[in-house]
């Protein structure tokens, strides 16, 4: 059992499972918590289960969750074909594990990538999901709106010669990104660093970076603009006023297009607010999950 593993069980009763999706990729799930609801939360992009540590103690006897290490990362295997990489095929990745848990309905939702995978996924299977939790994501295209507008471009030959980079000099990469919690805030991608980011982090730094970046690229081609309008569930929107990476915006028109939703803002938040404000953040879901039939 390695070390990450061990960190969740001492903070909830947790199972690790493992499922081959569509595909044939291998991809290693977590049942943590023994609550009677269940809520799916898909990961981030490179997102570790540690990011979820406050959440899980918060709600371990509420509900029974389910999330996964994203395909390429931590545990999960790097899918055969490189093109697989996408949205769809996290979404994928999520019917396999809703198959192998005999699930039928819940609450789904995560945070950043998380949200565009939920948004997919709701679209495909509406009658599963109960409610939708879209916390500090895009909707569409997230490089297009990333630090500023305009800079799509360039921050996509950025990753694909960080792509490249990270199959060759990943440890150069490792290294420079356990400097972010001196150096994020000092550049505004980060409002406060905490124990529960440096852990994150550390966790994060563990990834193979050429298939990271990979992923980046992939996930940007995604749009789940055109069916934002269709959605019929009770949802939780939040945002950060000072997300560089995911602005403010965004989480509006989301906010304006799905009929009834719920906007939750957080004063100084960036786009990593759950590490930040993790009681905050509690509190928003806490208070948005006492809302649900």
């Amino acid at each position: 059992m390695d070390d990450a593993v061990r960190r969740l069980q001492d903070i909830a009763p947790t199972v690790t499972r493992r499922v081959r999706s569509r595909d044939g990729t291998s991809i290693a799930y977590y049942v943590v918590g023994s609550g009677p609801r269940t809520w799916v939360i898909p990961p981030g992009l490179g997102t570790p289960p540690s990011a979820w540590h406050a959440v899980f103690e918060r709600f371990k006897g509420d509900f029974t969750m389910v999330t996964w290490d994203l395909r390429g990362t931590f545990r999960s295997a790097v899918p055969a074909d490189l093109g697989r990489l996408g949205v769809a095929d996290h979404a994928d990745d999520l019917e396999a594990i809703v198959a192998a848990e005999g699930l039928e309905r819940f609450v789904l939702g995560g945070w950043s990538l998380a949200v565009q995978t939920s948004l997919e996924y709701q679209h495909r299977h509406p009658e599963q999901v109960e409610a939708l939790v879209l916390l500090n994501g895009a909707y569409e295209h997230v490089l297009r709106t990333a630090l500023m507008p305009g800079l799509e471009g360039v921050l996509t030959t950025a990753l694909r010669g960080l792509a490249w980079a990270g199959g060759r000099f990943g440890g150069l990469i490792t290294r420079a990104v356990r400097l972010g919690p001196d150096v994020m805030p000092r550049i505004g991608l980060l409002a406060s660093s905490t124990p529960l980011f440096g852990e994150v982090l550390r966790d994060f730094s563990e990834l193979d970076w050429g298939v990271y970046f990979k992923i980046a690229l992939a996930v940007n081609r995604h749009s789940a603009a055109p069916y934002l309008d269709a959605v019929r569930v009770p949802t939780l929107i939040t945002a950060g006023d000072a997300d560089r990476m995911t602005p403010v915006e965004t989480a509006e028109t989301m906010h304006r297009r799905i009929r009834g939703s719920r906007l939750v803002l957080f004063p100084g938040g960036t786009h990593y607010t759950q590490t930040e404000y993790p009681d905050a953040m509690n509190d928003a879901l806490a208070e948005f999950f006492a809302t649900l039939p």
